[in-house]
């Protein structure tokens, strides 16, 4: 009788827990659009232009999970050629994105197509700048990569525009 209670409750218990988590799955499901502006724009904008000398190598490799690798390239050699990561290496200067808001958001054949804006603060020393990046993208679902990808999204086409404030 203790084993087939305790088996009942094994059960219920990973039943419960089970459907918990699965609810939780799919109000991201249900609420993509929410999903994409929420977890993947801010994340993509963040890994793609966030670093400073302890973690710009972990972004970058952050950000391939997110973004296609030839425009996450063509991101990190534009700060390359900026030489924004050597200021970062050898002047200590920090840079930090914040997502701002989605300017457009349309869906067509499950396809994403968005375009959002977030804010840079390049911190060097005293001095801060700030520039307003203006995203925009084609973004598919993906199987969810946990911890580097956790909203299920991936942008197949990725590009930036910079405008200084």
């Amino acid at each position: 009788f203790f084993l087939q209670l305790f088996s009942f409750f094994c059960f219920f218990f990973f039943f419960f827990f089970k459907q918990k988590t699965a609810y939780e799955i799919s109000a991201c499901l249900v609420g993509s659009e929410m999903c994409i502006r929420d977890s993947h724009c801010s994340s993509t904008a963040y890994y793609l232009n966030s670093f400073d000398r302890l973690s710009w190598q972990e972004n970058q490799a952050h950000a391939l999970f997110l973004v296609s690798k030839p425009d996450a390239t063509a991101i990190f050699a534009k700060y390359r050629a900026d030489r924004a990561y050597g200021d970062a290496l050898e002047l200590g200067a920090v840079y930090r994105n914040k997502f701002e808001k989605i300017i457009s958001l349309s869906v067509e054949n499950g396809q994403y197509h968005v375009i959002f804006s977030s804010v840079l603060a390049i911190i060097n020393g005293s001095d801060t700048k700030e520039v307003r990046i203006i995203s925009e993208g084609t973004a598919i679902r993906v199987r969810p990569r946990f911890p580097e990808n956790i909203s299920g999204f991936f942008f197949r086409t990725y590009n930036q525009q910079y405008e200084n404030l």
